[in-house]
């Protein structure tokens, strides 16, 4: 989908409908939300790994508690 995007982003750019600076505001826009969104996975990945699911247990798990 990023592909996708830049690629539309710039095509607008070059036929007018967007201004240079504006698409590049836009460009690092998403560049911006793809990092963010992939710290966010990797963040998840690795508390996922790190807190062992306890069945039966009356009190839920904390990464706190440690």
């Amino acid at each position: 989908m990023r592909r996708d995007e830049r690629l539309a982003i710039l095509n607008d750019t070059a036929t007018g409908r967007h201004a240079p600076d504006q698409a590049m505001a836009t460009l690092d826009a998403l560049r911006w939300l793809e990092r963010v969104a992939y710290h966010v996975w990797r963040i998840s990945n690795h508390l996922a790994a790190e807190t062992p699911a306890v069945e039966g247990s009356q009190e839920p798990m904390s990464a706190l508690e440690e």
